[in-house]
């Protein structure tokens, strides 16, 4: 009774087939925007009340799994709290792939906005959904609170897979998720998850060193001259 999995969200560019991806151009959430496939099988209250049931029974009764997310993009914008989210109340998370992206900007989350795949979030048993993010650079601010989170409360934490050309900027690994921008994939009473970071080498300043300290003026091809007028 009261079972049911979310559906699935995929955001891909035009011209995209079942085998070839093309990514979108650019893709913004701001303001409290979400993009969600959320498993959140309690009745409304109004619901509740109509029907006289008892909310304590029903929520044992009401099971779930979050759908999936998948997206495609040269540019991911998360800004002032928006988020994408595969999460579930009382069952597991679902998968969220992020590919093909130039830049992931996670922005001002303020413990609400980010990337969260969490299971079993209203304190239930449900296992943390997994994060696949492919990405040139991941850059947020540290003290901003956006994070990306597979986390579990009785289940096991999920997994996150990160693949980025330089280490991400502004966001770390830590077992759980804090008042900083984290990276994790723990579980409050069940057994942590993994976080696998490959980064494959390339380094944004690489060759700084060669570009000038000031910029200068182009010089004048020769022949040319200036402030000079036509009689």
């Amino acid at each position: 009774q009261g079972a049911g999995d979310a559906g699935d969200i995929v955001i891909r560019g035009p011209g995209s087939t079942g085998e070839t991806v093309v990514p979108a151009s650019r893709i913004v959430l701001v303001d409290g925007a979400a993009i969600t496939a959320d498993a959140i099988p309690e009745a409304p209250q109004t619901v509740i009340e109509l029907l006289g049931l008892d909310p304590e029974g029903l929520a044992s009764e009401t099971i779930g799994r979050a759908g999936d997310i998948e997206i495609a993009a040269d540019d991911l914008l998360l800004d002032n709290q928006a988020r994408l989210s595969t999460s579930s109340t009382t069952g597991d998370g679902g998968n969220i792939v992020l590919r093909d992206l130039g830049v992931l900007r996670l922005r001002r989350g303020n413990n609400v906005g980010g990337v969260f795949t969490d299971g079993g979030a209203n304190q239930a048993i449900g296992d943390g959904g997994r994060i696949f993010i492919t990405a040139d650079l991941i850059f947020a601010v540290d003290q901003e609170n956006t994070d990306i989170s597979a986390t579990a409360f009785i289940g096991r934490g999920g997994g996150i897979k990160i693949t980025t050309q330089g280490d991400p900027i502004g966001i770390e690994f830590r077992p759980d998720r804090t008042g900083l921008s984290d990276i994790t994939a723990g579980s409050e009473q069940g057994p942590q998850g993994t976080v696998d970071l490959d980064v494959l080498g390339f380094d944004p300043t690489q060759g700084s060193d060669n570009l000038p300290q000031e910029p200068s003026a182009p010089a004048l091809i020769q022949g040319c001259q200036t402030g000079a007028s036509r009689d």
